[in-house]
């Protein structure tokens, strides 16, 4: 990505400029530190040297009687009670440093209480005796009447317009007054459109994705999902509509059951099915791997010359344990495995954020007719770095500095003379 767009030198001097802003920091530490420690053993000696002199003074010029004992005992705490300003000195530091996880604590305090959510499983969950580890989910009958307006709103098909943002203004809370990360953003998305997003790092584009997910909140503007304003929707409610594929998918220390269906809510019929398409997946996968003679990661997964099943079956059986950050997966494993997620979520609306680019180009092939595939009647967005799949979209949507330079589909923009999209198409091959 960095050689791609020529960044070297500039990535280069930012890492320099980082280590030197280290090294200053641990050098005026340092320098902290004996600057206390200096200061800390004059006062030693100051206090050790006042102590004696004014026992010798009482001594020799007040005649007091000689008891050397205390003398001693007073001497030693002389030398010993610096030590204790040390200790004071550390414990306030200690404490302040504490004080800060207190004032994090504070801050979420603070935040606005969200309204209560009606977002729960469309079945009925049946509550009974509950096997240790289980989590029993009651539905009130309010909660699944709103839940089904809601389903019933995105059914309307007189509502083509799944999400529409209006001349949207956003910036971050400690940006300055005109240092907006969008800026006059006005896209409208239709029912089962697909839609790429492209632009630089840094042009907008998850931005998009975090503001209708009501990550950040709109300074101007508004974003609609179904004609229905978002500053008017539960944020779960949002989400649960949105089926996203991020760059990074988390993964749980757990079953491949438990990371497909946390709450336990999926059919096993459907799940069986999913599970059969992520091994479906990386055989085909195996196979277009050896037929252009690549070292794909498939390769090593399925042995297809002895028809052995190997990695494979054992990846995508339910009961598969799943390392803490996916530590025993691949890149293309988790990915697989975040695609399974949004199959069994069957939601209206894809939202992917550079959901291949950890993968290598063969695989990222297949994931793309995969998805087209999946997403036939669905809404599609996507962000994406790889510029050889914008043709297959309704719509390709350039961003630069947090605004859309240019918009419509990929003939269209190949055509238009000195366009932007044209060049950002040649700066990035």
């Amino acid at each position: 990505m960095i050689r791609s767009y020529k960044k070297e030198n500039y990535m280069v001097k930012d890492f320099l400029e980082r280590i030197r802003d280290n090294l200053l920091s641990r050098s005026i530490m340092e320098t902290m530190c004996q600057w206390f420690a200096i200061r800390l053993s004059s006062l030693t000696i100051v206090i050790s040297s006042s102590v004696l002199i004014l026992s010798l003074y009482y001594k020799y010029y007040q005649g007091a009687s000689t008891n050397y004992s205390d003398f001693a005992l007073i001497l030693l705490y002389a030398l010993t009670s610096p030590l204790n300003f040390e200790s004071m000195i550390t414990w306030v530091a200690e404490s302040e440093k504490e004080l800060i996880g207190i004032e994090r604590i504070n801050q979420y305090l603070d935040n606005e209480t969200e309204e209560k959510t009606n977002i729960y499983p469309k079945k009925p969950v049946q509550v009974g005796p509950q096997s240790e580890g289980q989590v029993a989910i009651t539905i009130d009958k309010e909660s699944e009447k709103n839940l089904a307006n809601l389903d019933e709103v995105m059914d309307d098909p007189n509502r083509s317009v799944v999400i529409g943002f209006k001349s949207v203004y956003l910036k971050y809370q400690k940006a300055g007054n005109d240092s907006y990360a969008l800026k006059d953003i006005n896209i409208s998305v239709k029912r089962g459109e697909k839609i790429a997003l492209c632009g630089r790092t840094g042009s907008g584009k998850t931005t998009i994705l975090n503001s209708l997910l009501k990550f950040y909140e709109v300074h101007k503007g508004e974003i609609k999902f179904y004609d229905e304003n978002i500053e008017n929707l539960c944020k779960q409610d949002l989400r649960s509509h949105i089926a996203v594929i991020p760059q990074f998918g988390f993964m749980y220390e757990a079953t491949l059951k438990d990371n497909l269906d946390p709450y336990g809510i999926v059919p096993k019929e459907n799940l069986a099915k999913v599970l059969e398409k992520g091994k479906e997946f990386m055989r085909k996968a195996a196979e277009k791997h050896k037929e252009e003679k690549t070292d794909g990661e498939a390769m090593n997964i399925i042995n297809l010359e002895e028809g052995e099943t190997q990695q494979s079956d054992r990846i995508f059986d339910e009961g598969f344990i799943i390392e803490k950050g996916g530590s025993n997966l691949s890149n293309g494993e988790k990915q697989i495995i975040n695609f399974m997620r949004v199959l069994l979520r069957n939601s209206n609306v894809v939202f992917l954020d550079e959901a291949t680019s950890n993968v290598d180009p063969v695989t990222d092939e297949l994931m793309h007719q995969a998805l087209f595939e999946m997403c036939q009647n669905k809404t599609l967005i996507v962000i994406t770095h790889r510029l050889d799949y914008l043709k297959y979209y309704d719509r390709v949507i350039l961003l630069e500095g947090g605004e859309i330079v240019d918009e419509g589909n990929y003939e269209e923009l190949m055509l238009k003379q000195n366009g932007k999209f044209k060049e950002f198409l040649h700066s990035g091959q």
